[in-house]
């Protein structure tokens, strides 16, 4: 499995080269960022979310199922998935201290879902809705709590 998983990191490395190069373009003129926005609404109007193996060209039958691989190898995959995505300038939402091995399976599930890709800007993806009963993260490491716990203390403030 060794072989494989370096293989799938390499394929992983190699679909980098899709990415728009649209990083640390400096300032944007007003002209510019109108642009941008009317390019977003447009890709919100009529662009169909698609799988994200669409996007990179990796199908998400490749990843092993992560009771075949170990957790290093887990963690691995997961941080080079993390880079990929990081290269198309989607930023992942999770717990800080939240193990990779334990997010490589919820990173695979992510590339079958549906998605809206936005080329300029930054891209979100989240894996919380903020229910504390079906927080994806577990207890130990659920940040709904936290959330739930500042709207409440927002929302008891006297003025």
């Amino acid at each position: 499995m060794e072989r494989y998983v370096e293989q799938l990191i390499e394929d992983l490395n190699s679909a980098r080269k899709w990415a728009l190069v649209n990083k640390n373009r400096g300032e944007l003129s007003y002209n510019e960022i109108m642009e941008e926005l009317i390019e977003i609404d447009r890709i919100i109007d009529e662009e169909p979310e698609k799988p994200m193996h669409n996007i990179f060209g990796i199908d998400p039958d490749m990843f092993p199922p992560p009771e075949k691989i170990t957790r290093k190898q887990s963690a691995l995959i997961a941080a080079e998935i993390l880079e990929l995505w990081r290269y198309f300038n989607i930023d992942v939402i999770f717990p800080d201290n939240f193990p990779l091995s334990k997010l490589y399976p919820l990173l695979v599930k992510k590339f079958r879902e549906p998605f809206l890709y936005f080329p300029m800007g930054i891209t979100g993806v989240e894996f919380c809705d903020y229910d504390v009963s079906h927080c994806p993260f577990g207890d130990e490491y659920c940040m709904c709590k936290d959330h739930i716990h500042f709207i409440d203390q927002e929302n008891n403030q006297t003025p």
